[in-house]
């Protein structure tokens, strides 16, 4: 959704605001899964490709649905290696399908609790415990 107040803003700190609708490369390697909507809000999650593992999937609050998300990504990339961020309180089906299609799960801030306890129980293996300033060391393979 393109708000023009807000490039008004943007130009006035000296920046170029270019709005992007649909998914694309962004910068090399890294791209955005365009506009995706879900509870009356619109927002964008950032797909870095991480040749020869994947890519890793950064999400802010995953209104569209985490799950919806990480179908989105796998459409445009192919495999997912990590996903990270808030997933807005999911349910078990939507984390089994991000577990399904990604080789690490990271919950943060608004998963909630019950998304952390779920993922760290059902996919020990993939689950990463993740903070505000946590350094993730994962095996590239």
């Amino acid at each position: 959704m393109y708000v023009p107040e807000v490039d008004n803003v943007l130009r006035r700190w000296g920046l170029n605001p270019v709005t992007v609708g649909d998914s694309r490369e962004v910068l090399e390697d890294a791209f955005t899964t365009g506009v995706m909507s879900g509870m009356g809000v619109y927002e964008h999650s950032l797909i870095i490709r991480l040749s020869g593992y994947g890519s890793i999937v950064v999400v802010g609050c995953s209104h569209p649905g985490i799950d919806n998300i990480v179908r989105r990504s796998r459409e445009l990339l192919g495999d997912v290696y990590l996903v990270i961020g808030g997933f807005h309180g999911p349910s078990r089906q939507q984390l089994d399908v991000v577990a399904k299609y990604s080789r690490y799960v990271c919950p943060a801030h608004c998963s909630g609790d019950e998304a952390r306890r779920y993922v760290s129980v059902a996919y020990r293996d993939k689950y990463c415990d993740v903070k505000t300033g946590t350094v993730i060391n994962l095996p590239m393979g």
